[in-house]
This record gives C-alpha cells, structure tokens and sequence, in this order.
C-alpha cells in the first residue's frame, strides 16, 4: 500500500509565489479541504452566501482535476515508478506464505498495479482488482485528499457510497488477513479515517505480524501500534526498504509471549 510520491511543483505550485514542498502541498490540501467542508454548512445553502460555497466546491474540484492531470501525463511519461524491491517484497514476503492476497493502494496512479500484473503474469494465472482506496486520477471526483473523509456534506451520495463501500472490503479482507504488509504507507494521522478502517481490521484474532517497509518504519510502527487490539500480541517489524532484512522489531509484548 504504498503513498503518493506526488510532485506538487505543476499541480499547486502557481496557487504559492513560493517554492512548494511537499509538506506543504499537503498542508494546502488540508485548508482546501476544511473551507469546502466549512461553507457546505447549512449557512451557506441560500443567498447571498452561497457564492462562498460555490467558490469553496469550485475550487477543491479544479485543484483534483491539476493533481490528476499531472499525475496522468506523469505515469504516461514514465516519470513515476515502483521502487526496485518490489519484486522481491511480492517473492519473498507474500507468495510463499498464501494463495491470495488483498491489494489496497493510497496512491491516485495505477503504477505500482501495472508493475505487480508485469511480475506475476510471467508464472502465476493471476487475476489482480486492486482497491484505490483514495480513488483514482481517471476519475478526479474520487480523489481524496488530506484529512477528507467519507461523508462530507459537499459529496455526491454515489462517490459516498463507493468509496464507504471500499472501505467495509478492505475491513472485512482484513478480518481474515494473518500477515499485512505496509509497503511506503505512513498511515498518515492527517488520513483518520484510514486509521480506523485499519484498525477495525485488524482486531481479529486471525492477525500475527505486520511487516512495514518503510525507510521511516519506526514511525510507522508506532503509530500501528496504536491501532492495534491490545488484547493480543501482534508481531510488528521494520524491513529496511531495499533489502528486506529485518532492521528492528517494534512488537508490544502485553501478554508475554516474547
């Protein structure tokens, strides 16, 4: 599951008169996100102060409609790609251990599932869906943006009702998973709402280990160790990101079985 490796020079870049991070990009993200949220409130559903709102909506809907665009000719132009490990993360941490798997993706390209289709093709009959939990750029509308959520007032029931029921898959998947793999995710506390459906997964009793690579993975393993059930012990290891080899061993042993 990795996260986006976005370039926000072409897509937001002319909204700052200075030179944009991603950091940044993501902070502007977040504002573009609350003022739509805010002047969706019902204050704004008549006149004269719907302008406010029609200019809050318009203006999240062309910044997605730039990031799609950009990241469209950017895929096409090969100028996004996979990390090199990921052949060896699909051979040596998935295939030997089950027959099956679940692919969600943060990211809005379709690069890291054409990549996966390109190494299993070769030696597998393997049919691939993975789920765009954070929709795709073929579809603008559906992109999700930092700290956007299911249910805001300014969606359209149906983009509601696809992404809500993407996130109940990837719960209910998760229910049954005994190994997740968090592949460049962050699980960024700006995305609540992919905290919770994570978390919501993974209180089963099903799951034993959660193997993050990651070059920051001790970040990430603090905060999955948040959301994991504390009525049992889950193994939680930081991967080096390159390699694979075991780098640290981030498990809360709360019941002994160190």
């Amino acid at each position: 599951m990795p996260e986006h490796g976005l370039s926000f020079s072409g897509a937001l870049q002319r909204c700052v008169d200075f030179p944009l991070t991603v950091d940044g990009g993501n902070s502007f993200l977040a504002r573009a996100v609350y003022l739509a949220r805010w002047f969706s409130s019902p204050f704004y559903d008549s006149q004269p102060h719907s302008q406010h709102r029609d200019a809050a909506l318009k203006g999240l809907c062309d910044v997605k409609q730039a990031i799609a665009s950009e990241l469209i000719s950017a895929e096409m132009a090969g100028e996004i790609t996979p990390r090199a490990s990921l052949e060896h993360i699909l051979k040596r941490l998935m295939l030997p251990f089950s027959a099956s798997m679940l692919f969600v993706i943060t990211n809005w390209d379709t690069v890291v599932p054409k990549a996966i289709s390109e190494i299993m093709r070769p030696d597998w009959d393997f049919t691939f869906q993975p789920l765009h939990i954070h929709g795709t750029a073929a579809d603008p509308s559906t992109l999700y943006l930092p700290s956007e959520v299911t249910q805001e007032r300014y969606h359209q029931p149906d983009e509601d009702q696809k992404i809500g029921t993407m996130h109940g898959r990837v719960w209910k998947n998760l229910e049954v998973a005994n190994r997740v793999i968090l592949y460049g995710l962050a699980i960024d506390p700006l995305d609540a709402e992919l905290g919770q459906t994570l978390a919501a997964g993974w209180s089963n009793s099903n799951l034993e280990e959660v193997f993050i690579v990651n070059p920051h993975h001790s970040v990430v393993a603090h905060r999955v160790n948040l959301l994991l059930d504390n009525r049992r012990d889950v193994r939680v290891i930081g991967l080096n990101a390159e390699t694979l080899e075991v780098e640290e061993d981030y498990t809360i042993w709360r019941h002994g079985n160190q």
